[in-house]
């Protein structure tokens, strides 16, 4: 098998970067070429992923990967909200991804929040 890019998103809890962090070691150990989404509230040991802020994030990261690369997204939890909203605004075109656990009442309340925003609109 060839070299494979690969943008990693983990869950919400800073625990979860060092996580990662092993994860994406073991990747890149096997040749594989990963970028590491890592979240403004691992690096501030707060809580709540800001999804928006993480989404902009992924389309940095993707930009990161050399030129037409079509990366497999790995994605825990927040991760996989992050990786459909991008792939959903097409910042980042996905290969394919794997997807480890769906938040989902936390996936209901960012809908319900944007769709509440645009009726008050």
């Amino acid at each position: 098998p060839g070299v494979m890019d690969v943008i990693f998103l983990g869950g919400q809890h800073p625990r979860h970067l060092q996580w990662a962090e092993r994860f994406t070691a073991a990747l890149e150990a096997r040749g594989h070429r990963v970028a590491l989404v890592r979240y403004a509230n691992w690096l501030d040991a707060t809580p709540v992923t800001d999804v928006e802020h993480e989404v902009a994030a992924t389309d940095a990261a993707a930009a990161a990967l050399p030129a037409g690369s079509r990366p497999v997204v790995i994605a825990k939890s927040i991760g996989t909200v992050i990786a459909t909203l991008a792939a959903g605004r097409g910042l980042v075109s996905p290969a394919g991804a794997l997807f480890l656990g769906m938040p989902l009442e936390r996936a209901r309340s960012l809908r319900c929040r944007r769709r509440c925003r645009g009726l008050r609109a």
